[in-house]
């Protein structure tokens, strides 16, 4: 049965709603990018697009909707960069440095979404609502690496020797990445590259260590979610 126009106009009228919040939301990326978040109001980000405040005000009815709306957008997009940078590579240590390397590509000083996502990170520190979207992208992009982990260190994925291995290499992901933006003549790709072999064994390592007399063993970190993941706004 073909739908009533009505049905129809609603549709279109939906998609092209959706799409004008993902054109206002990449805006007000490139502007978070130039201006940090302080500087990102609704104003600027409606001289970005060339439109009317009214028309952003429409879609957007305060700048914390539109600073959230804009995050979601630089974390999806930064996801699809890194899975589309990652085929599916082996399961053993040649994989898992390849993974590292092309994640670090993706998130190379000069990925737009990537230093939008370091602004966000300071922010995070005075909002509740920013922790939150960072967790639930970190807990989506971990589980990525966490089979990788497992198969390499020959141990079910969600065991405590797993996890610990892999909230490390996730950490030190984010933090390399991090140093690459704001020092990139220390931290290129070619010096990364010589540092993974290092970095990786002694990551497995740690996550095989016995735990010290005294001490109770690491659980297996439990993934709460603190909310539905939703697209962007």
């Amino acid at each position: 049965m073909s739908a009533r126009p009505k049905e129809i106009t609603e549709s279109a009228r939906a998609a092209f709603d959706a799409t004008q919040r993902r054109l206002i939301a990449a805006a007000a990326c490139r502007v978070i990018d130039r201006e940090g978040l302080s500087g990102a109001s609704l104003r600027r980000i409606a001289d970005e697009l060339d439109c009317s405040l009214g028309l952003i005000q429409h879609y957007f009815s305060n700048k914390e909707d539109l600073i959230v709306a804009a995050l979601r957008a630089a974390l999806e997009q930064l996801h699809e960069e890194i899975e589309a940078r990652e085929p599916r590579l082996p399961e053993d240590m040649s994989g898992l440095r390849e993974g590292f390397l092309e994640s670090l590509r993706a998130r190379s000083p000069d990925s737009l979404y990537w230093r939008v996502v370091i602004a966000y990170r300071g922010a995070a520190l005075s909002s509740e609502r920013l922790r939150v979207e960072l967790r639930d992208h970190d807990a989506e992009y971990r589980e990525l690496i966490e089979s990788y982990v497992a198969a390499e260190m020959g141990r079910d994925a969600g065991s405590s020797e797993v996890t610990l291995a892999t909230d490390c290499l996730n950490a030190s992901l984010d933090g390399l990445a991090t140093a690459a933006v704001l020092d990139p003549d220390t931290y290129s790709l070619e010096r990364v590259g010589k540092m993974l072999p290092g970095l990786l064994r002694g990551i497995l390592a740690v996550g095989t260590q016995p735990a010290a007399t005294g001490e109770r063993a690491l659980a297996p970190r439990r993934r709460v979610r603190s909310g539905t993941r939703r697209g962007p706004s």
